[in-house]
């Protein structure tokens, strides 16, 4: 456990695999009550793969002020612009003092 980020990638990836359809990977997570992030324009898509091109998938656990927590779940795609399949899965709860 770190700063504020306790790491659980291994409860995703039960759900989740490295190689899974990112639209799949998207519906569970949908289905499951998160908030998905959209993929960045075209445009914004060249280069090497960088943070900005992660989805971003957030589920609020609890929210007591001054505190809030949510999970997580950052899907990686296999290259800029390549949305078809999930090439890493990170998932961690994040404490967040507001």
């Amino acid at each position: 456990m770190g700063q504020g980020r306790n790491l659980d990638s291994e409860i995703v990836l039960n759900h989740i695999a490295v190689g899974t359809n990112f639209d799949d990977a998207k519906a569970i997570l949908l289905a499951a009550g998160f908030i998905i992030s959209t993929h960045p324009p075209a445009s914004q898509t060249t280069g090497p793969l960088t943070y900005k091109n992660n989805i971003f998938c957030t589920l609020k656990v609890e929210s007591h002020f001054p505190f809030s927590t949510d999970f997580t779940v950052k899907l990686t795609p296999k290259s800029p612009g390549d949305y078809t399949t999930v090439s890493a899965v990170t998932a961690e709860f994040n404490i967040v003092s507001l």
